[in-house]
């Protein structure tokens, strides 16, 4: 699991997708500790901690661009294991993002999904 994050890391994603896509999977399953971890991170110059604030209704809000949307979206899809909307949340986030940058969010969200939740196992202290 290590290995597979820094190699995450280094795969060209940008960072502010990576923090944003970390503190939504870290929300869905419910570590406190996680999303200390990357809520104190900023996600964009725009709206600054409002962002962090508006992310679980990130369907709602107007603080994300369609860019960000797709990223969401398929990061709920993945974390949620919503199969009903794998096709048509893939087809969104391949108007963004080309192949190989498709694979790399989708194995980092994998990723994050999987330490989120056995950190929410494990209960941690929350950093916040």
């Amino acid at each position: 699991m290590l290995a597979l994050e820094a190699a995450i890391e280094h795969l060209g994603l940008d960072a502010h997708l990576l923090d944003l896509l970390k503190l939504r999977v870290s929300q869905i399953n419910g570590c406190a500790w996680c999303a200390g971890q990357y809520g104190d991170r900023p996600l964009g110059q725009r709206a600054g901690d409002a962002r962090a604030d508006a992310l679980a209704g990130w369907r709602q809000s107007v603080l994300f661009d369609e860019r960000e949307r797709a990223v969401l979206a398929w990061t709920d899809t993945l974390a949620l294991g919503g199969a009903e909307f794998v096709d048509a949340d893939h087809e969104r986030l391949s108007r963004h993002f080309d192949e190989h940058q498709c694979l790399v969010l989708t194995t980092a969200i994998v990723a994050i999904n999987e330490w989120s939740r056995l950190a929410a196992r494990l209960q941690p202290e929350p950093l916040f």
